[in-house]
């Protein structure tokens, strides 16, 4: 392996975390293992994993749209009237972090695909604010570090996720003359809005998110 002069090896291990879907504490344990104890802090850290966002977002949305002229080939090919979907949200690290994405997952399997393909992808993110004292040192003034796309509360992100993913696939499938069915975890909101979108044929339970809240 030839590594290039200035390498910086702290942006790397950031990359390779959100890679490996592994968290700053796994990796950071993992580094000091094998003995290597100087590494960057939790804040620079997670700087340079904020400097990829957005170009591993639009590769996201890029690819999903691949996925989706694939997906609404193979359903129109098959003879079927509707495409058959899956809706799931994630959260950076719990349900009131300020960031979560979401994604259609096509719930048939797709011929070069070794897995379930995305075809529809979105990631909201509130804004980051920090306090600061003010020039005359007593006050106190409010700065935005990182500006968001999404200033709603949080119980609202998966709701405001749904509604940006249907705008995204419905003027695709209208195209192709296709219906949707969603497979989704029975939250009453979503359940809702899908209940009044006239391309949403059929709504099916997620049994295995019914599970989880038992």
């Amino acid at each position: 392996m030839y590594l290039v002069l200035g390498t910086n090896f702290s942006h790397i291990v950031a990359a390779s975390t959100l890679a490996g879907g592994m968290n700053h504490y796994t990796m950071q344990t993992a580094l000091a293992v094998m003995g290597i104890t100087a590494q960057s802090c939790k804040s620079s850290y997670h700087q340079y994993q904020y400097r990829m966002f957005p170009t591993l977002i639009l590769k996201a949305e890029e690819s999903a749209k691949q996925a989706l002229n694939a997906a609404i080939t193979h359903t129109v090919a098959k003879g079927k009237k509707a495409l058959t979907i899956g809706f799931d949200c994630s959260w950076s690290h719990s349900r009131n972090a300020k960031q979560a994405s979401g994604e259609f997952i096509y719930l048939e399997d797709l011929e070069d695909y070794g897995h379930k393909a995305v075809v529809a992808f979105h990631v909201v993110e509130k804004s980051r604010v920090i306090t600061k004292k003010g020039k005359d040192g007593t006050s106190e003034e409010k700065v935005v570090v990182h500006k968001g796309n999404f200033d709603a509360s949080f119980r609202q992100m998966e709701h405001t996720i749904l509604i940006t993913l249907l705008e995204q696939i419905i003027p695709v499938l209208e195209k192709s003359d296709l219906l949707l069915e969603v497979c989704i975890d029975g939250d009453l909101d979503s359940n809702k809005t899908l209940a009044n979108v006239p391309i949403v044929s059929e709504i099916y339970a997620d049994l295995k998110h019914a599970s989880k809240n038992i």
